[in-house]
């Protein structure tokens, strides 16, 4: 309240301006700011690059995530060098004269706010296996707020127990058939093995459309796609998408993205993108195989933690022999590792 200057006897309500408003919350943000970084153990790091845009990060100690505040990212697209390009062309049509494969996919990314390169990448292929990350994510969601989920305990019954029939790839530590696992172990047999049991498990305790609500909420609608018999619906770029989530952190909590992406450093198969890094070169992947008919696909997708430069490869394959398109995604992957050296 204050005295009306026209009127000293008379009395009314205190207004405040618009612009007065406004400068009180740019001060309380801003106090609010210097708070973050000064009554926190947290810093935080601007990265700009010339092409690619900028990030604002938040840096903690953290061994395979790092979470992203704010990005603007300038329009653009393949920064990469065409003699990369290039040879990587020229070994897919190399492999495609000798009727090694019929069709393969790249997407790779700088994950510290740097170029990317794609190749085929809109190319739909059948994700088999690698619906596990996904399925995974979607687990790790639901503990976020029911902090007991992970020690549920589902039971292997002996129509579950028969997926292992159709696995390609067999587990090298199988579950027992009758006896009962927590998700959490479930999840890390499904993860470390590519375990079709504890999958099954997994999505049978599902409700029906959760994982297809999944896929659309990253902004990939699965039910348009799913009617093609050769099962075709998900590209490399798309898939991607997950990994760089899992390391911005923008889906799940810090928490259960680092947790995830140290599952998937943990990943049995040795092939494809680790046969194409350095020996010891940590890589949080996921593989995928399919048969079909007479037809093969292979696929394997991660972040290799290079130093302080880690990128994101992910490689999908179509043929005939599935050890050759192992190679492949090696000689793939180490072409691309060599252009990070």
């Amino acid at each position: 309240m204050r005295t009306s200057e026209n009127n000293p006897g008379e009395r009314k309500e205190d207004t405040i301006s618009i612009e007065t408003l406004l400068k009180y919350f740019i001060l309380i943000a801003i106090g609010f700011g210097i708070s973050q970084i000064f009554f926190t153990n947290k810093t935080i790091d601007t990265k700009i690059e010339n092409k690619g845009g900028s990030e604002i990060r938040l840096k903690e100690q953290y061994k395979y995530i790092n979470p992203l505040l704010e990005c603007e990212s300038n329009i653009g697209g393949d920064f990469i060098p065409d003699s990369l390009k290039n040879e990587i062309n020229s070994y897919i049509d190399s492999k495609k004269q000798d009727n090694t494969i019929t069709e393969a996919s790249i997407y790779f990314r700088d994950l510290n706010n740097g170029p990317w390169l794609g190749i085929n990448e809109k190319e739909l292929f059948t994700p088999a296996s690698l619906v596990k990350v996904p399925m995974m994510m979607l687990y790790f969601k639901k503990a976020e707020t029911d902090h007991e989920i992970l020690n549920t305990k589902l039971k292997v019954t002996d129509k579950s127990f028969e997926m292992y029939k159709d696995q390609i790839t067999e587990p090298k530590v199988k579950l027992e058939n009758n006896k009962e696992y927590t998700i959490q172990e479930l999840i890390e047999h499904m993860i470390y093995y590519s375990d079709n049991v504890a999958y099954t498990l997994l999505k049978n305790n599902l409700k029906e459309y959760e994982l297809t609500k999944l896929f659309l909420d990253f902004g990939i609608d699965i039910n348009s796609r799913i009617k093609d018999p050769n099962e075709n619906i998900l590209s490399v770029r798309e898939y991607a998408s997950f990994f760089r989530i899992l390391y911005n952190s923008s889906y799940l909590d810090r928490e259960y993205s680092e947790k995830a992406l140290e599952l998937l450093t943990n990943t049995e198969y040795d092939k494809g993108l680790i046969a194409g890094v350095e020996k010891g070169t940590k890589v949080a992947h996921k593989f995928g195989e399919r048969m079909l008919l007479d037809q093969r696909q292979l696929h394997d997708c991660g972040i290799v933690y290079k130093g302080n430069s880690p990128y994101l490869l992910c490689v999908m394959t179509r043929g005939t022999d599935l050890d050759k398109l192992a190679d492949i995604i090696r000689e793939i992957t180490t072409m691309v590792d060599k252009y990070r050296k």
